[in-house]
């Protein structure tokens, strides 16, 4: 045997064991990060569904038009901070919609009953009349 064959059987050796070595610990990175992902994600999520209780604690006046049937016309009670509160809560849906694959399974039901259940809304239904264009997660044809 050679000196070169040797040195490259020594290269195989040590590079072979390596480089799988290197692929373990990237699939393991890789998994971690996801997880990592996915926390951050659901943590906005839950964050941001916190924001609505307090929205909605502040005003509890507009929960009929967000959880109930009452109408919402251009001249409702307080109609421009009516319109904030279920602009921020279909921009939550939105987002939501965008990222749900990294919510937790067992969690993607209920939030889609909830994001139903507000984008059926009075409230909503007239924001969307006025700015359904606004959103391209297909929020428009949901909410119809």
């Amino acid at each position: 045997m050679s000196v070169t064959e040797l040195v490259q059987l020594i290269v195989n050796l040590i590079a072979v064991p390596t480089a799988i070595v290197s692929v373990l610990f990237l699939t393991r990175q890789t998994r971690q990060l996801d997880e990592t992902l996915r926390s951050q994600v659901y943590q906005g999520l839950i964050d941001n569904s916190l924001k609505i209780d307090q929205l909605l604690i502040e005003h509890p006046e507009f929960r009929k038009y967000i959880y109930g049937s009452e109408p919402v016309k251009d001249d409702t009670p307080d109609i421009d901070r009516l319109m904030g509160v279920i602009e921020f809560m279909v921009d939550i849906i939105d987002n939501l919609t965008v990222q749900e694959r990294f919510i937790p399974k067992p969690l993607v039901k209920g939030w889609r009953n909830f994001a139903q259940e507000v984008l059926d809304s009075p409230a909503a239904k007239h924001f969307l009349q006025k700015h359904g264009s606004w959103y391209s997660s297909g929020i428009p044809e949901i909410a119809e």
